[in-house]
């Protein structure tokens, strides 16, 4: 039980938190906004990022948003120097979500 209070307090503290990867340009060529968050596979863990994730959405938009589509993709995210002969990469799987400001509108399922 310690090991996941201190999951839970550390991580925010490590910048463990969604963020945003482009603002929505209303009327531009790109009208919707991209955040994102690391995918943890622990469920609690991501209910909280995904919560975090919404929160911005909600703020860019100054209010309604709908999620037009949803991925997750594998990057590569660091190197360890410690590794032999220059390295070894490790993959971190990132959970996307784009999003269109309504503006008025009623927030709708995707």
């Amino acid at each position: 039980m310690r090991a996941y209070i201190i999951i839970l307090f550390v991580g925010p503290m490590l910048g463990c938190s969604a963020s945003i990867v482009r603002q929505p340009d209303d009327g531009g060529r790109r009208p919707t906004g991209i955040v994102k968050y690391e995918y943890s596979h622990v469920s609690s863990i991501d209910a909280g990022l995904r919560r975090d994730a919404e929160r911005k959405m909600k703020a860019s938009c100054d209010g309604g948003y709908r999620i037009t589509r949803e991925r997750n993709r594998r990057e590569v995210s660091f190197l360890t120097p410690d590794a032999d002969a220059g390295g070894e990469m490790h993959q971190v799987t990132y959970h996307y979500i784009e999003y269109l400001c309504l503006h008025g509108e009623r927030p709708t399922s995707p």
